[in-house]
C-alpha cells in the first residue's frame, strides 16, 4: 500500500485480472464471438454441401427419380458489362436464369437459379430424370441446376468476411 499526496490509501495490486473492460465491453466480445461462430457453422454446412454433392455426382450414389416439369419461370437481366471501367468491356450482355418446379411422387420441388444452358430445351409436362441430394434437386437429366456458390446474399458475405472467419 502507498500513500498518494492528498493522503489517500491506494492499494498497489493493480485492476483485477479476473475482470477485463466492462459489462458493455464484454457484451461486444459476447456478440461478436457469437457472430463469428455462426459463420464459420455457416461456411462449415456451406462446404459440407458442395463437397458431399461433388463426391454424391462423381461416385455415382445420387438418387435418381423420375419426374414431371410442373413449371418453368425465366428471368432475364440485360445489360453493359462495366461499361469500359474496371477491365470490362462494355459489350451489351444477356443473361436468364430459370426457377423450375417438379413434381417428385406427391410433393413439389423446386429449384431456383438454374442457367440457360442448363433449362434449354425443358418444357412444361416434360418427363425428366431427377438427381436428388437429401430430398434436393441437383441435376436434371444430367444436367447441373445445383446453385453451388452463387452471388447470393450469405455466399457474398461468406466471402467477405472469409479472411476475419479464418483469422
Amino acid at each position: 500500500m502507498t500513500q498518494d499526496p492528498a493522503g489517500d490509501v491506494r492499494s498497489q495490486a493493480g485492476p483485477d485480472p479476473g475482470r477485463t473492460g466492462t459489462v458493455k465491453a464484454r457484451a461486444v466480445r459476447l456478440v461478436f464471438r457469437l457472430f463469428m461462430a455462426a459463420l464459420i457453422v455457416l461456411l462449415g454446412v456451406r462446404t459440407y454441401g458442395e463437397t458431399a454433392v461433388a463426391l454424391a455426382r462423381s461416385n455415382g450414389s445420387l438418387r435418381t427419380v423420375g419426374a414431371t416439369v410442373t413449371g418453368l419461370t425465366g428471368h432475364t437481366e440485360s445489360g453493359r458489362d462495366g461499361r469500359g471501367q474496371d477491365g470490362g468491356s462494355g459489350r451489351w450482355f444477356v443473361h436468364t436464369e430459370y426457377t423450375i418446379e417438379l413434381r417428385v411422387g406427391d410433393e413439389l420441388k423446386t429449384v431456383d437459379g438454374v442457367p440457360d444452358d442448363s433449362a434449354h430445351g425443358l418444357q412444361e409436362g416434360q418427363r425428366v430424370e431427377a438427381g436428388l441430394w437429401h430430398g434436393r434437386i441437383v441435376e436434371i437429366d444430367g444436367r447441373d441446376v445445383w446453385p453451388g456458390w452463387h452471388p447470393g446474399a450469405w455466399d457474398i458475405a461468406l466471402f467477405v468476411l472469409y479472411p476475419l472467419i479464418t483469422g
